[in-house]
């Protein structure tokens, strides 16, 4: 299941998954209860809309890190070290700002 989740300084946790049929069936409903239980909100994304999922942004900016001339040693001498390294770069306020282009900012 494509699921990913932002923990803000603002303790909001959101939880954003694909909106296909597999999504809505018996395990997706039991996530979606589970998550309720803590008082989390599940948002479905419309059908296949890359231009209004998050992770969209945060995969292109983990490329353009690993692009880098800098991370090129790491990124052949251990691929799973560089994407980790990677990721450490991609702060909070990016995924702020992810949300905020992708019109979830009212969340």
């Amino acid at each position: 299941m494509a699921i990913q989740c932002l923990w803000l300084e603002l303790d909001i946790l959101v939880v954003d998954i694909y909106n296909c049929a597999t999504h809505h069936n018996a395990g997706g409903f039991a996530l979606g209860q589970w998550l309720d239980t803590m008082g989390i909100d599940v948002v479905y994304l419309p059908t296949y809309s890359p231009e209004l999922n998050p992770v969209e942004f945060a995969f292109n900016k983990l490329k353009i890190v690993l692009k880098m001339e800098e991370m090129q040693q790491l990124v052949e001498a251990n691929l799973h070290a560089a994407v980790y390294s990677a990721l450490d770069q991609i702060t909070a306020n990016d995924m702020r700002g992810f949300y905020r282009e992708t019109g979830y900012s009212a969340i």
